[in-house]
């Protein structure tokens, strides 16, 4: 029982600490990985925004350098095919292509091209992707149709010069007889993602489908090569955050073209810091639990403990053996119970000695019943022999007493009750009281005023016989002159009023409790009636002496006929 009582202390301690600390490890669990994510994601967002930012204003910073070359009045008339070229005019020419590329020169070329190919000019050496005099570069976008000859329009067909520039961007405007077009390295866009956040950086052309990714040129080329855009799909177009498995990737479009930057970013560094967190927190959760665990045994046997010793106690006390349970130096509820435990048994001890003394004096007491049991028979037997030899010498008073004398013996041995009533109480007074006589002669006269309502009334056996018999030695035998005892019972409401009066000499100092007889009187009182009798002494010397009892007027059942 004990030890199911320990296993559920420690599984209660367990439970109400390891269920929340487990819950709230699992919530900072989730909680740090998704505020790792969500801190990915806005990494993301303000990164690709700078990005867009940047490839923005580059482009339009050599957007501008196109739309001036292309005004270039020189340069138009250069790729008509009318005009004839000196060094001195070429030089000129080559200056004016410059110019516009002032400070960009390592990061973009210019090149003018004639429709049909025979006349070009380049800042840089001519890329064969732009030798018209080849038929296949005639698929390219010189092939394709544009509405607006004044608008300039940006194409992804990235290739590497024959210097190694990467070109990432190119810019074409339509002028007379030709074309201009403005190649924009790689370099000038990445340049604003010194410390990119990204594993991949994409412009996508929407139109062409084409792609081209700053930091692996090897996947350049059609959309499908991409596990970025194939991610995003149509939400390529919606500028949001799309995640799938460790990938995340973000689109967002570049104002006023149909060109999107794709950032695309590989989560597993951030879900092994997840997972490291993790793992710490495994550890950190073991060491709590172990701590936990030592916790739990020792509370749990600090409290077992003392109710297994406490049960044990009650164990042995139970079969027979009072049994003290060491006392705890604690002031909570077990220190309590153990002190209270231990004085209970200390006083069941004290009472188990109490009722071996009682048993004790209980056979001594029935040992004298036994014996007192001869007692009565021998004297009942001893005043039958004396009234037959009085009556055979005709001596009728000695006779009288005698049988009164039985008669009285007979009330006080016999078993009839604890109660009589009134009439049977004043008969065997009235026995007493002839027996008195024969004694006092005419110093003791005796006069009863008793209600007839009231002789049927119960009252405790021998109540006033020993109130009498007081009267008798504390009024008649202390005086030589005559002393009237009245007895008087009457019935006052619900309560039976009785009065034993003597005009004697009184009391003139009561022992404590008036007496064994008055103090027996009053106990039995008590007990029968509790606070609802009552008794009271009134003596004064020369005085006489009043004694008066209350008690609740309850009828006797086996009434006789009782005349006195």
């Amino acid at each position: 029982m004990m030890k199911t009582y320990f296993t559920k202390l420690v599984a209660a301690f367990l439970l109400t600490s390891l269920v929340p600390i487990t819950i709230a490890g699992i919530s900072f669990y989730l909680a740090g990985r998704s505020l790792v994510l969500r801190n990915a994601e806005t990494r993301a967002k303000e990164s690709i925004k700078r990005s867009i930012e940047h490839i923005n204003n580059t482009i339009e910073t050599y957007r501008h350098m196109a739309y001036v070359i292309s005004k270039d009045p020189t340069i138009v008339r250069a790729v008509s095919g009318t005009e004839t070229w000196n060094s001195e005019r070429l030089k000129k020419l080559y200056k004016q292509m410059y110019e516009p590329l002032e400070g960009h020169i390592y990061s973009a070329a210019a090149h003018v091209v004639s429709r049909d190919g025979k006349h070009f000019f380049s800042t840089h050496t001519l890329p064969k992707h732009y030798d018209l005099r080849i038929y296949e570069n005639h698929e390219g976008f010189f092939s394709e149709k544009r509405s607006d000859p004044e608008k300039s329009y940006i194409y992804i067909d990235p290739f590497v010069t024959v210097r190694g520039d990467r070109v990432a961007l190119t810019i074409l405007r339509e002028i007379p007889n030709g074309y201009v077009i403005v190649d924009m390295y790689d370099t000038q866009l990445v340049s604003a993602e010194t410390h990119p956040f990204f594993d991949s950086l994409l412009i996508a052309d929407r139109n062409q489908l084409q792609a081209f990714d700053f930091y692996h040129p090897e996947r350049d080329g059609t959309f499908d090569q991409y596990e970025e855009l194939t991610l995003l799909g149509s939400s390529l177009y919606e500028e949001k955050c799309v995640k799938k498995d460790t990938l995340l990737a973000i689109s967002s479009q570049v104002p006023g073209t149909q060109l999107y930057a794709v950032g695309g970013v590989h989560l597993d560094d951030y879900i092994q810091n997840i997972a490291a967190l993790g793992t710490y927190g495994a550890w950190f959760f073991l060491i709590i639990i172990i701590s936990i665990l030592f916790i739990a045994f020792k509370l749990s046997r600090s409290i077992s403990d003392p109710v297994h010793t406490i049960v044990g106690a009650m164990q042995k006390t139970e079969q027979g053996t009072l049994t003290l349970a060491p006392e705890l130096l604690r002031r909570d509820e077990l220190g309590y119970l153990v002190h209270t435990y231990n004085s209970m048994v200390v006083q069941l001890e004290e009472l188990i000695e109490q009722v071996r003394q009682e048993e004790r004096a209980l056979q001594i007491a029935e040992r004298k019943a036994l014996q007192a049991q001869i007692n009565p028979h021998f004297l009942y037997n001893t005043l039958g022999t004396i009234k037959s030899m009085a009556k055979l010498k005709n001596a009728t008073d000695i006779s009288d007493m005698v049988t009164r004398l039985g008669k009285l013996l007979h009330a006080t041995f016999s078993q009839e009750g604890a109660f009589y009533s009134i009439g049977r109480s004043l008969e065997i007074i009235h026995d007493y009281v002839s027996i008195q006589k024969h004694r006092f002669g005419a110093r003791l006269q005796v006069n009863y005023n008793i209600e007839p309502a009231a002789r049927s009334c119960k009252i405790p056996r021998l109540l006033l016989q020993p109130i009498v018999e007081n009267a008798v030695i504390h009024g008649v035998e202390k005086t030589n002159l005559p002393v009237t005892i009245n007895i008087s019972a009457r019935v006052i409401d619900n309560f039976v009023n009785l009065q034993v009066y003597d005009n004697g000499p009184g009391i003139s100092s009561m022992p404590n409790g008036n007496g064994i007889g008055i103090a027996n009187i009053h106990r039995r009182i008590v007990l029968a009636y509790g606070e609802q009798g009552s008794l009271n002494i009134e003596s004064n010397p020369n005085m006489g002496t009043r004694v008066t009892i209350n008690i609740p007027n309850e009828k006797y059942n086996d009434e006789g006929d009782y005349n006195v």
